[in-house]
Order: C-alpha cells, then sequence, then structure tokens
C-alpha cells in the first residue's frame, strides 16, 4: 500500500517514484556549528539493511517540494538520501 505522507512523482518526470511503499521519507534537524541547528530532508528504502547514500544540493529556490521529490526518486533507486536546507 502506497504511503500516504509521500506525495506521487509528478506525471512524467524520469524516474518517478512508482511504489511509495517502498520508501520513507521525512524532515530531519541536527546540530551544525555554533549551536545552529541544520534542516534536511532524507528518503530511504524501506527495505532494511545497507544501502549506498547520496546528497542532494538544491538549486536556488532552497529545499522545495522539487528537491524532496528528487530525494524521493533517488531513494527509490535504493539510495538513502538526504537534501540539506542551506
Amino acid at each position: 500500500m502506497p504511503n500516504p505522507e509521500i506525495p506521487p512523482s509528478p506525471k512524467g518526470v524520469p524516474g518517478a517514484v512508482v511504489d511509495r511503499s517502498a520508501i520513507t521519507a521525512q524532515d530531519v534537524l541536527f546540530p551544525g556549528a555554533d549551536g545552529h541547528v541544520i534542516g534536511g530532508y532524507v528518503s530511504r528504502p524501506a527495505k532494511p539493511g545497507a544501502h549506498p547514500s547520496m546528497i542532494v544540493i538544491h538549486d536556488a529556490a532552497g529545499l522545495s517540494e522539487n528537491a524532496r521529490d528528487v530525494v524521493r526518486r533517488i531513494a527509490s533507486l535504493g539510495y538513502v538520501t538526504l537534501a540539506l536546507d542551506l
């Protein structure tokens, strides 16, 4: 069953997420330099085990829905993927 919290990829995009139950995704916060908190978005395969990883750098628009969709599409290929909110 599709994960209702993960929106489908826009129609026609290359590598669209087809099986939303195959990945998980969530917003994350972690400590940065000088006590600043850094936000991000992480998606990973739902299947347990070790997976390769990738970092996505967003464009000038920031951590937009498009950047989040790119993270989910890469996760659907088997990568743990993180986009930082720079």
